[in-house]
């Protein structure tokens, strides 16, 4: 604003125009010389945004995961990787692979594996909650195990 007013007092000086003239023969060279304004297309793509996801707190993902299981009632182990098991275990003890194991025993199997598992977890984790930990360690299924053995008699 201040440069306008020096120019329009220069220019009254040396033209001896009116101010009002000079102010509108500035206007119409301003709107001559403006670049032609550049009109952002829909086709364009935003900038990325620098703004990073929030972070979640801990341990709301994992009680996520265990709700999703929860409700699903597929297996949890991949079928092909328990039947291997399953036959290795089996040449083990027979020493032959002449075997056949037909598919309702190996998902009869491998739902009672699955159940044992999930209840052998569960009873390690309340240990480490009575431990006051959170992470089960080795010495949680030891002493799991150690709870779950019958007496022997002595």
């Amino acid at each position: 604003m201040v440069r306008q007013k020096v120019r329009l007092s220069d220019a009254v000086k040396r033209t001896g125009l009116s101010i009002e003239k000079k102010a509108k023969e500035l206007m119409k060279n301003k709107r001559k010389s403006r670049a032609p304004s550049r009109s952002i297309s829909s086709s364009t793509t935003p900038p990325p945004s620098t703004t990073q996801k929030k972070r979640a707190k801990p341990g709301v993902r994992a009680l996520q995961e265990i709700r999703k299981l929860q409700k699903t009632t597929q297996t949890l182990i991949p079928r092909a990787a328990f039947s291997r098991l399953v036959r290795e275990i089996v040449e083990q003890i027979f020493g032959t692979r002449e075997y056949r194991i037909r598919l309702e025993a190996l998902l009869a199997l491998q739902e009672s594996a699955e159940a044992y598992l999930t209840c052998l977890f569960e009873d390690m984790q309340f240990v480490a909650l009575h431990a006051k930990r959170i992470t089960i360690m080795p010495r949680d299924l030891h002493c799991v195990q150690r709870i779950r053995k019958p007496f022997e008699h002595v």
